[in-house]
């Protein structure tokens, strides 16, 4: 969590002097406090904050953090109110499946018109427990669907991440892999190892698709699914009904779906 280091306001400020864009991905709950969002504010920061719920029983069940929900939706808050860009990022996850359109809804009463919602890499603690925590793609796509329709019916900007096309169907263009694809070319640093290239890890190592795939139109575009999704579930709920098509027109179109 970036938002508890000290010097955080100090790095941003030299970030931003050497000409680089800064986005800063926090769980929102410091900035409640108006000395460390008076440090932050003014920089020309996208912040993006996760939200895992509509409600407290929900958000603070995936957090384990009694509070949590009240401390990161009044962060939200006081971004906006700052006028400061503010992307909400929801990682799916069971408990929260059957709440999308309501954390949609509730985004949007904030102020916030741009949300990310992220299929989970089931890594770490999600892997240990995988099955309590990630579920289907089947299970995922009409709750992904109705929160679509809320926020994007009331002019907000919606982006998926790590869903593969043949699902998305006309929501393709709201995919935000096809923007890495077109526009960056994402490197990663950490303490204890060299710099990887990202583009490259996630498309061909953390991902994984199907024989299937091959023959499908959308193939030279689509970074499929996560590799340990397809080891757990299979294939079956890829490639379903009419999705394939769609998301060919839409894109074919230049369509942004509403990004």
């Amino acid at each position: 969590e970036p938002t508890i280091r000290r010097d955080l306001p100090v790095l941003v400020r030299t970030a931003r002097s050497l000409g680089l864009r800064v986005g800063i991905q926090t769980n929102g709950r410091v900035l409640s406090h108006a000395p460390a969002l008076d440090a932050l504010c003014g920089m020309d920061v996208r912040f993006v904050v996760a939200l895992h719920g509509p409600v407290p029983a929900v958000h603070d069940s995936v957090t384990r953090a009694g509070g949590s929900f009240e401390q990161t939706t009044a962060g939200i808050r006081a971004l906006v109110s700052r006028g400061e860009r503010v992307t909400v990022k929801v990682v799916i996850s069971r408990p929260n499946t059957a709440h999308l359109a309501g954390i949609a809804d509730l985004a949007l009463e904030m102020g916030v018109r741009r949300i990310n919602f992220t299929f989970p890499h089931g890594l770490g603690n999600a892997g240990r427990d995988f099955e309590h925590v990630v579920p289907s793609y089947a299970d995922v796509m009409p709750a992904l669907r109705d929160a679509h329709s809320v926020f994007t019916s009331r002019g907000g900007v919606f982006v998926t991440e790590a869903f593969p096309l043949c699902l998305l169907g006309d929501m393709a263009g709201c995919a935000s892999e096809l923007v890495y694809q077109g526009s960056f070319r994402s490197e990663v640093r950490q303490l204890d190892q060299g710099p990887r290239d990202w583009d490259r890890d996630r498309r061909y190592e953390s991902k994984a698709k199907p024989d299937t795939c091959r023959d499908c139109p959308l193939d030279p575009v689509c970074e499929g699914p996560w590799r340990e999704y397809l080891e757990a579930y299979g294939a079956a709920d890829l490639g379903i009904g009419e999705g394939i098509d769609e998301a060919v027109r839409v894109l074919g179109k230049g369509g942004d779906g509403n990004r």
